[in-house]
């Protein structure tokens, strides 16, 4: 049986992070990683709702071409 871990309210950073450190990056990938997996728990979980799925940064997307007809 896995032991459950209180539901604890965590700030989002917990300590103001240097831009100039040299792990910046992937301190930032890391954290916004653990974040989305909190997320899905919750989701899969029913606690929190779903939410809309849309392009990353509102890109476009390229539009698939038709073979062609030989």
């Amino acid at each position: 049986m896995k032991n459950s871990k209180p539901d604890v309210s965590r700030p989002s950073a917990p300590t103001a992070l240097d831009p100039s450190h040299p792990n910046y990056d992937a301190i930032l990938l890391k954290r916004a990683r653990l974040e989305a997996h909190r997320r899905r728990r919750l989701e899969n979980q029913g606690l929190l709702l779903a939410r809309d799925k849309t392009p990353v940064a509102g890109k476009p997307t390229k539009k698939r071409t038709r073979g062609r007809d030989a």
